[in-house]
C-alpha cells in the first residue's frame, strides 16, 4: 500500500501495480512472487513488504519534489467532498449497506468543512490541553492516510470528530 501510494505513477488513490492482481488474495501471492523476481531469491512476506517499501522510499529519496506536490495533494484528498470509492466507503454504507446514512441529507461535503471550521475556531477555552490532544487525531489521521493512498473508507474515521467539530460550528454561530 505504501508503494501503491508512492511511486512514479502515483496519483493519490489506489492503483494497480502491474503484475499484481487488485485482490488481496492476488496481491499477497502476486507481491511476493514480484519481488522474488526483483530480488532473484525466495523471500518471506516481511521481505516482500521490505522490497516494495524500499521502493517507495527510493522513489521519494530520487524525487522529493514530486514526492512532496503528491503528498499535499493526498493531504487535500483526505478532506475533500468527492466520495473515492472502494468497498466500505461512504456510499457503500449509506446504499448498498441499507444504514440509516440513505436518509441523511448531510454528508461529507457538509461535514468536512463546517467540521474544520468548528475545530479551530469553536474550541472549548477550558480543558484546553485535553482538547488538543483530542483534536491532534484529526490532523496526525489525515497524515496517516495521505502517506499510502486515500480512498473513502480511510476517510470514514475522520468524519466523526468533523460530525463533532460542525456541531461546534454551529452552536457558535
Amino acid at each position: 500500500n505504501f508503494y501503491i501510494g508512492n511511486n512514479e505513477t502515483a496519483t493519490g488513490f489506489y492503483r494497480q501495480v502491474p503484475g499484481i492482481t487488485p485482490n488481496m488474495a492476488g496481491q499477497q501471492k502476486d507481491a511476493v512472487r514480484g519481488a522474488e523476481k526483483a530480488l532473484g531469491r525466495s523471500v518471506s512476506e516481511a521481505e516482500t513488504s521490505d522490497y516494495f517499501f524500499g521502493l517507495a522510499w527510493r522513489w521519494i529519496r530520487e524525487h522529493p519534489g514530486d514526492a512532496a506536490r503528491l503528498f499535499a495533494l493526498k493531504l487535500g484528498y483526505a478532506f475533500h467532498a468527492q466520495h473515492i470509492a472502494l468497498p466500505f466507503s461512504y456510499p457503500f454504507y449509506a446504499y448498498d449497506a441499507r444504514t440509516m446514512l440513505r436518509f441523511y441529507a448531510i454528508g461529507p461535503w457538509l461535514l468536512a468543512p463546517l467540521g474544520l471550521v468548528g475545530l479551530i475556531f469553536a474550541a472549548p477555552r477550558t480543558e484546553r490541553t485535553n482538547y488538543l490532544i483530542w483534536l491532534s487525531f484529526v490532523p496526525a489521521y489525515a497524515v496517516g492516510v495521505a502517506a499510502f493512498f486515500v480512498a473513502e473508507r480511510y476517510r470514514l474515521p475522520l468524519l466523526v470528530p468533523l460530525s463533532i467539530g460542525a456541531g461546534a460550528a454551529i452552536d457558535f454561530a
